[in-house]
């Protein structure tokens, strides 16, 4: 079986690999790689294959909304924040796209790594 490919695009210093090193220990199905820049994101999702992008909302110069609309590719999205925000869910889930909210237990990253799964349908 080929692993799943998944980006995670957050401009939060050092947060971005985190994610990335911590799905890759609770689920060993998922290869990950990462990104700061949103425009960067966007740039690898449209030139790399990808099964699932996990883009946190709060970025510059384009939030996670605008890099999920723009991207053309067939890619499953999660829409991964700090704010509890519903309307934002409510848009995210308009797009066809999963939302869940940052937290600091590190339960998060099972709970991601099954959102990534649901959303990928695997």
């Amino acid at each position: 079986d080929q692993p799943h490919r998944v980006l995670i695009v957050d401009d939060e210093p050092g947060l971005a690999a985190l994610i990335a090193d911590f799905l890759e220990r609770v689920d060993a199905g998922l290869q990950t790689a990462h990104e700061r820049d949103p425009r960067d994101g966007l740039a690898r999702l449209d030139e790399e294959q990808f099964d699932c992008a996990v883009v946190d909302h709060d970025m510059a110069p384009i939030d996670g909304l605008d890099v999920i609309e723009a991207v053309t590719a067939d890619v499953a999205f999660v829409l991964h924040t700090h704010h509890r925000d519903p309307s934002l869910a409510a848009r995210a889930r308009d797009h066809g796209v999963a939302y869940l909210r940052k937290q600091t237990d590190r339960r998060q990253y099972d709970r991601l790594a099954a959102l990534i799964r649901d959303h990928i349908g695997d």
